[in-house]
């Protein structure tokens, strides 16, 4: 099990590396959110609640809809 669970965290690197290597949509997606928790985290709520067909149909709704959260200041 452990080993199974460890080849998947891997793939899951590499596909990432891959995907920030050669893809110039998930590039500037990246460029977006700027931390990868706050990737993982939008993109985690965003598939909760909408179906996209395909990962480019992903990442365009995410140019497309994008505002970036702007904290308030707690003065």
């Amino acid at each position: 099990m452990c080993e199974l669970l460890l080849s998947l965290n891997l793939l899951a690197f590499l596909f990432y590396t891959v995907l920030d290597l050669v893809n110039y949509i998930y590039q500037k997606f990246r460029e977006l959110l700027v931390t990868r928790t706050s990737f993982f985290n939008d993109i985690s709520t965003l598939l909760k609640f909408i179906w996209f067909k395909d990962w480019s149909d992903f990442f365009s709704f995410i140019f497309r809809k994008y505002v970036p959260f702007k904290k308030a200041n707690s003065s």
